[in-house]
């Protein structure tokens, strides 16, 4: 568990001692109760200047692989100067996972897992199977196809698409294709009858001011449900940007076995 206390710029870091002890206090207490659940925890209270730059100084401290941070949907405008959110998600330190705040004591019974490809969707897809199983949860693995193929490849989708995850995670992948025009009108429909969503991050990088693409923030800003964004440290590279190949029959399905998983 890290906080950050913030330090002026141009002051001593020193300055922040007052609130770095009352952080420690408030973390030790939040330490305690993670063990007493079976979760031994270590606690880290940093002064800096700007939280991006403090965080990526502990991940590379302790040699960290996820980073999993707080966040909330962001306004429509907003300065560079004044988003440590934005600027961290840019060049992550390690994978990232950003969860909009929730009730804890409520475990979801029903995940949405959105699939679009790419490293980041790799990343939603471990996390929701491990979430699942943890909380013996079924999670919905939506495809959401654009209107305009033709429905002898929309068909063709489905049917690899079904076969490899249900085929894969027997009892816990319920595989859900959805023709639309809309993108995220038909997540946040979907959304309703779920109880989390977790998705992967949009594959660019110009989406100032929003840390993980237009899409992910407008589907958290609608739904009341919780929900999950993940990002990767892995460089994007031309292929994530593409769309992927219509294959036919096991070819296919051996083609979305690109999404990694558990």
């Amino acid at each position: 568990m890290v906080s950050v206390v913030l330090v002026t710029p141009g002051q001593s870091l020193s300055h922040g001692a007052k609130e770095a002890r009352a952080q420690r206090r408030l973390l030790r207490k939040a330490a305690q109760i993670a063990t007493e659940e079976g979760l031994p925890t270590d606690t880290i209270v940093r002064a800096g200047h700007a939280i991006d730059e403090a965080l990526a100084d502990v991940v590379a401290e302790l040699d960290a692989s996820l980073l999993i941070v707080g966040w909330a949907p962001t306004q429509r405008y907003g300065n560079l100067a004044e988003s440590a959110m934005w600027r961290l998600t840019q060049q992550p330190p390690c994978d990232m996972v950003s969860v909009k705040p929730f009730d804890p004591r409520i475990r979801p019974k029903r995940v949405l897992l959105p699939l679009r490809g790419g490293t980041h969707a790799d990343l939603a897809a471990s996390l929701g199977i491990g979430l699942a199983k943890a909380w013996g949860a079924t999670v919905t693995m939506l495809r959401v196809i654009p209107s305009y193929l033709p429905d002898a490849e929309a068909q063709a989708e489905d049917r690899a698409f079904r076969e490899y995850w249900e085929g894969l995670y027997p009892g816990i992948a319920q595989t859900r294709s959805v023709v639309a025009p809309q993108l995220v009108d038909c997540l946040i429909e979907e959304a309703a009858s779920h109880d989390l969503i977790v998705m992967g991050a949009a594959a660019t990088s110009r989406s100032f001011p929003y840390p993980y693409g237009y899409l992910a923030e407008e589907v958290a800003r609608r739904v009341n449900c919780p929900i999950l964004i993940s990002k990767t440290e892995r460089p994007m590279t031309i292929s994530d940007y593409g769309p992927t190949p219509i294959v036919e029959g096991s070819q296919q399905a051996n083609a979305t076995g690109s999404v990694s998983v558990i």
